[in-house]
């Protein structure tokens, strides 16, 4: 999937699309549509049952395929209109080209539901949309576009590369301790480039083209192994993956980003400013004045988020910081600021809406920040304050001519805030209703903020490296203009609600199970029977058979239920498709007409898996959840949670 969305989809898409617009928004376009696509697989992936990955995996597979099939079942159909024989070639190359796609699907299916026939019927699904698609050319031929095959081409890109990235590799790394999926990948990958390469010889490629597509291969084939030898010697030498920590996702993500971006590099010929520069990096890191400060401040307000964290999660968060300052400098800055200033000329005033364009870009980046759940008006503090952000970084790569300056500027800031929460199991959030203080305080900071980049940015512009006395006394008084905003800045996080867990270790042995089940059935000790069960609308139904009487809850995904004496306890994960809560019920269920008012939302981290533990010799039982991470956090009687302790 990442061999056809990237060697495939993306550009196909982008040749697409520059049909239409320049260089510019041809690029804002696709990167918008990959995000939508990969927010659209989010989405889908939170309908799904949680219970079951690999049923999510080949539902989300089968999807991404389908829409991936159709352009091909176009394509085919076209060309067979035009010249048969090739027709014909083109059908047999993309057979071949769908054979591991249908396995990507079958598999998953087979293994979640051990049927063959589920299995068959899935991929079968996926495999009509190739006719169907020759049907709609057939129908529409004349009504079909470029831009509506870029706009599928892009969504199906996204999909595929969420799909890969967040669900299949975090899957296996969830179940498996090795890095055997990189020889297993790196197979696939040799099987879509031959693919790839049977494809282009149909379409009449011949000679010296395909001398060309040979090296191609070859070049193909010797990355793979530096890939897979890089990978197997980092995991050899640290005995960690990415994804068994924090930030690990986000980290692979945020190195595909830069891929892309560097293909852009190379592609505008900007490529040389990584080794461009009119100062030493360590030289013209004095433009930063007070945001050199502010990120000290910062580093030694939160550095407290280390003590308990993970090493694994510290490696990450660097590596991830890493990534974002060097991806988001090299867009904003190295591309997009510099293709500003070709246009605007390199006068004061056209640099300075060069400047002045990008970190308006740059800004507007972070508005996708709403998706990760963020409120409006704190996206829009956010954007505000990256566009003055990027407003200094712009004027700091300006006047050094170095790029390096303001990455490592950007990633030091990162990791100053996200340190905080380097160790936490379960991300801060914002109040639901804040003081009308504690909101004034924070956008009172944010406001000063904002101007003290700009402020900063505008000095830079305009510095004199001549009058040092001068520039001295300027950062000083921008340092003591931030300290008067330190309390503030401080009294702002009384806005945020952290969590903390405590750890518990069980002096026993232990049986863990995550065994799921629809329906559970009791009888209690007067005959009562009281049944619970979820249908296919997510709807639980707790029922009692002797008197009828029964209540229902909305948008249950999965949930667990423990039965000591006459006393049910139940353990369920809501989903109304804006957020995840998971809820605590403990009843003799006896009376279900107040059963609502028993219900407790509890503060858990985000739970990929719900589950019991079960002791062996008090034959105790106690709800667990176990995380993305493979964290297992016990419920006990009390409802408080702990981290299990192993």
């Amino acid at each position: 999937m990442l061999f056809v969305s990237f060697f495939d989809l993306i550009p196909s898409s982008f040749k697409l699309i520059n049909k239409f617009y320049e260089l510019l928004p041809t690029l804002m376009l696709l990167f918008i549509y990959l995000i939508f696509g990969g927010v659209l697989v989010n989405i889908i992936s939170s309908k799904t049952p949680k219970n079951n990955n690999l049923y999510k995996i080949g539902i989300i597979s089968m999807l991404a395929l389908m829409l991936h099939n159709i352009p091909e079942g176009i394509i085919t159909f076209t060309s067979s209109t035009k010249d048969f024989n090739l027709g014909v070639s083109i059908a047999i190359s993309i057979a071949l080209h769908n054979i591991p796609e249908g396995i990507a699907i079958a598999v998953p299916i087979y293994y979640a539901k051990n049927s063959k026939k589920q299995a068959f019927i899935y991929t079968l699904i996926a495999a009509i949309s190739e006719p169907f698609g020759a049907f709609i050319a057939y129908l529409f031929i004349s009504q079909i576009n470029d831009y509506l095959f870029a706009l599928i081409l892009s969504l199906t890109a996204g999909i595929m590369i969420y799909l890969s990235v967040c669900e299949l590799l975090k899957e296996y790394f969830n179940n498996y301790k090795d890095c055997k999926v990189f020889k297993y990948f790196f197979l696939g990958f040799l099987i879509m480039i031959l693919s790839k390469i049977i494809f282009w010889y149909n379409f009449g490629v011949r000679s010296k083209d395909m001398k060309e597509i040979i090296k191609y291969f070859i070049k193909m084939l010797l990355c793979t192994f530096g890939v897979l030898l890089l990978i197997d010697l980092a995991v050899f030498s640290f005995g960690i993956t990415l994804f068994n920590f924090k930030y690990g996702t986000e980290a692979i993500l945020e190195a595909m980003m830069l891929a892309i971006i560097l293909i852009v590099l190379k592609k505008s010929n900007n490529l040389n400013i990584l080794v461009k520069k009119k100062e030493k990096t360590l030289t013209s890191l004095k433009y930063g004045g007070i945001l050199l400060f502010i990120i000290a401040i910062l580093f030694i307000s939160n550095i407290e988020g280390v003590v308990g964290a993970r090493p694994g999660n510290i490696l990450n968060l660097i590596l991830y910081c890493i990534l974002i300052g060097i991806s988001e400098e090299l867009l904003c800055r190295g591309w997009i600021q510099n293709s500003f200033l070709k246009r605007f000329g390199k006068s004061e005033k056209g640099a300075f809406l060069s400047i002045l364009f990008a970190s308006l870009v740059f800004g507007f980046i972070h508005i996708t920040n709403v998706f990760a759940g963020n409120t409006i008006l704190e996206t829009i503090a956010q954007v505000l304050q990256t566009t003055s952000l990027g407003f200094l970084l712009g004027m700091i790569y300006y006047k050094s001519g170095n790029i390096w300056t303001p990455i490592i500027l950007h990633a030091s800031y990162d990791f100053a805030i996200m340190i905080a929460e380097v160790g936490a199991f379960k991300d801060c959030v914002i109040l639901d209703n804040p003081t009308f203080l504690s909101t004034l305080a924070t956008f009172y900071s944010t406001l000063i903020l904002i101007l003290l980049y700009i402020v900063q940015g505008l000095k830079v512009f305009k510095w004199d490296e001549k009058n040092k006395e001068r520039n001295r006394k300027y950062n000083i008084a921008l340092i003591v203009l931030f300290m008067a905003t330190y309390i503030p800045i401080g009294d702002s996080k009384s806005v945020r609600v952290c969590y903390n867990y405590e750890s518990k270790k069980i002096n026993e042995d232990y049986e863990i199970s995550y065994i799921y089940k629809d329906k559970y059935s009791f009888t209690d000790e007067n005959n009562n029977t009281i049944t619970l069960d979820v249908d296919d609308k997510n709807k639980l139904t707790i029922k009692n058979e002797t008197t009828k009487e029964s209540r229902t809850i909305e948008n249950i995904t999965s949930y667990k239920v423990i039965k000591k004496d006459n006393n049910y306890k139940i353990l369920m994960e809501q989903n109304d498709g804006s957020s995840t809560k998971l809820l605590y019920l403990e009843s003799n269920l006896n009376e279900l007409n107040n059963l609502n008012e028993n219900i407790k939302t509890l503060d858990a981290p985000y739970a990929v898996e719900l589950g019991y533990i079960e002791t062996l010799e008090s034959n105790e039982q106690y709800f667990i959840i176990r995380t993305d991470l493979n964290d297992i956090f016990i419920i006990e009687d009390d409802k408080n949670i702990y981290l299990l302790k192993r």
